[in-house]
């Protein structure tokens, strides 16, 4: 029988860029106990991981675990781990920013500590073989990685209990496997988990078993007693010790040759078939799920992702002002953060604040880089959401406004006075994700309804099918220079599936957005239906109350009621929306008076608990017109959509003195 050396992992991470308001109670009830007891044993070895931000922290409030700390170092107690300063998802990132990332929390640790980390922990798992060269690069020897991601078959055995060596492009670094099912339970006696141990030693030499605990996990234990008894048995057992990663790749220099693809752990990876719905099955040699499966699952997780490395594109490529280039890219280094891009069934890409509050930070970077340079309104046309077609992006002083083909709507809407992106409310609604749009819940979506389909939209939910809102229009041409956009669509509406066209012409400026809209009858009956166009205005409150409406209804002024549904048939030629919070206004102008609908909407978030609770979105209007075609008629509809802010943009300002 050969050795087994268990390598614990304590990991302080964070669920969001954000340090949690109760930190210092967390620390004073919990974190200082576990240090205590570290420090009182020093029999029990285990790998330490910080993300950047408790760091900062620590340095700021208690910078005596600092010191205690790197006691434990000093005698081979303790081994601290790198990664990347905000806990990126890695594989999503461009090579300079996962770089920018390690040597972040690599001079972090070593100015704290003395030492410079050599392996690296990886937030759930989330590899790609890619990060290998950004390893080799910031001088990382290892990391630690889910077993299940490891391929087994056959043919193929692979030891999931030693290092090994996986090797990208020329360059090769160490992965040593990690068993979070081996973690030891609680009420599990000590003398039990021991004997678990002994069997894994059966399989080699000298295995190793390395799991990772949460402190709140670990804080369980403690209270447990069960450490201290653990370590008491380890004392008299000759197979089993504790050890610290980088101590056993030193005296045992054995190692398998693997590959390992890309993927994630199984706990994040349930999540990626489809949306909010839980799949146990997704490992096979057939299916590996990754982190850039919520990219294709989940569409608020690819728009945020579009927006990170369009800012990252922009910091890559501004030159001069060292420092505001070095401030833009500490935002975009915290919007980098994984929660944002993935889901394990709470919070992460369904969490309305979690998202805004990453939105806001790319739009903080993107201003800090203007004000590097004289920033000049401009408009631009290439495939910003990286899905095979153009989209359109038109950017002024206030705000910043793109379109996309998909849809032929404005899918985000940058307000660069408060730096919120009002156009990021979600799909998804029922807490099984069973109420799922079928298009995107933006700006400018376009619909043709019967009345069915006008009542299930004004009720709760639209489960109807789209007639234009989830199609494919047709860039019919495209003016940088006037910024005008001219789209089209063909359909079908209808039980007798009556082909209609649809034109929309968008012209924008520093105003707002004009848009015109041309529908015709292609078929040879006649069409009447109420065409709409309809509106997803997300404010960056956390309930939305902040909203105030006012309309002009039949020539009279009319204060609109924000938190329960509004219905007007006709008589509506005006309408004006504030973020009362941060002072912007949205006004729309139909050139013909038609039917309003608001009401405020809401997707289920669940809590820390497991329950539910109603998470507010964005308020839903829709503008919507009567029509009445006979065969191979036309109307045309306009809207006119303008943005008002009360702060003017600094960059405004700059390039207005000079």
């Amino acid at each position: 029988m050969g050795v087994v050396h268990i390598g614990f992992v304590l990991a302080f991470s964070l669920p969001d860029s954000e340090l949690p308001e109760n930190i210092e109670e967390l620390y004073q009830k919990k974190y200082k106990k576990i240090l205590s007891f570290l420090y009182k044993h020093p029999e029990m070895r285990l790998s330490l991981f910080v993300s950047g931000r408790i760091l900062e922290w620590i340095e700021k409030k208690h910078d005596e675990i600092i010191s205690i700390c790197s006691e434990m170092i000093d005698r081979r107690q303790i081994e601290v781990l790198g990664g990347g300063y905000y806990e990126p998802a890695f594989p999503l990132l461009l090579p300079a920013d996962r770089s920018a990332q390690i040597e972040a929390l690599t001079t972090s640790i070593r100015k704290a500590a003395g030492k410079k980390p050599r392996g690296v922990y990886l937030t759930e798992s989330l590899w790609d073989p890619s990060l290998i060269s950004s390893f080799n690069t910031c001088g990382i020897e290892y990391t630690l990685l889910d077993s299940r991601l490891i391929p087994q078959n056959g043919f193929r055995p692979v030891s999931v209990f030693s290092p090994l060596v996986v090797e990208e492009m020329g360059k090769t670094t160490t992965v040593i496997p990690l068993h979070q099912s081996s973690l030891p339970r609680s009420g599990q006696a000590p003398s039990e988990y021991l004997e678990f141990t002994h069997t894994i030693a059966s399989s080699g030499d000298s295995s190793i078993l390395a799991c990772v605990f949460t402190p709140r996990y670990f804080y369980t234990l403690l209270e447990e007693g069960w450490f201290e008894r653990f370590t008491e048995l380890l004392a008299k057992d000759d197979i089993t010790s504790l050890t610290l990663p980088q101590r056993y790749l030193k005296q045992y220099r054995a190692r398998f040759s693997a590959y390992i693809p890309a993927g994630c752990m199984s706990e994040a990876a349930i999540w990626t078939l489809e949306p909010f719905i839980p799949h146990t099955r997704v490992f096979s040699e057939s299916m590996r799920p990754t982190v850039k499966d919520f990219l294709t699952v989940y569409p608020e997780a690819r728009s945020l992702y579009s927006r990170m490395i369009y800012v990252s594109m922009l910091i890559n490529q501004c030159r001069g002002d060292k420092l505001r280039k070095k401030a833009a890219r500490e935002e975009l280094h915290a919007a980098q953060h994984f929660a944002p891009y993935i889901y394990k069934g709470k919070g992460g890409i369904s969490d309305r604040v979690l998202r805004g509050r990453t939105y806001r930070r790319l739009l903080n970077a993107e201003k800090i880089l203007r004000e590097a340079f004289d920033f000049k309104e401009n408009a631009g046309a290439f495939d910003f959401t990286m899905s095979g077609r153009r989209d359109f992006l038109c950017c002024f002083a206030a705000f910043n406004a793109f379109f996309t083909l998909q849809g032929g709507l404005l899918f985000e809407l940058d307000i660069m006075s408060n730096a919120a992106n009002y156009c990021a409310a979600a799909r998804h609604c029922a807490k099984d994700g069973s109420a799922y749009a079928l298009y995107e819940k933006k700006m400018f979506i376009d619909h043709l309804w019967d009345y069915d389909d006008f009542k299930s939209f004004t009720s709760a939910f639209y489960t109807g099918v789209p007639v234009f809102a989830a199609s494919e229009y047709k860039e019919l041409a495209f003016d940088r220079i006037k910024k005008e956009i001219r789209l089209t669509v063909s359909g079908v509406w209808g039980k007798d599936r009556l082909p209609v066209t649809l034109k929309k012409n968008y012209s924008v400026s520093e105003n707002g957005v004009i848009c015109q809209y041309i529908l015709k009858n292609e078929g040879g009956q006649p069409l009447k239906a109420k065409f709409a166009v309809e509106h997803n205005i997300s404010l960056p409150s956390i309930d939305g109350k902040s909203l105030n409406a006012e309309a002009v209804v039949c020539d009279a002024r009319d204060t609109l009621c924000t938190e329960s549904t509004y219905i007007r048939q006709s008589g509506i030629s005006f309408v004006q929306l504030t973020d009362t919070a941060s002072e912007v206004n949205f006004i729309f102008e139909p050139n013909e008076s038609c039917g309003f609908y608001l009401a405020p909407f809401y997707t289920d978030l669940q809590t820390e608990d497991g329950s539910f609770v109603k998470q507010y979105e964005a308020h839903t209007c829709a503008f919507y017109w009567d029509v009445d075609l006979l065969s191979g008629m036309e109307t045309e509809k306009i809207l006119n959509f303008t943005i008002k802010t009360s702060k003017k943009n600094t960059v405004a300002k700059k390039t207005k003195k000079r």
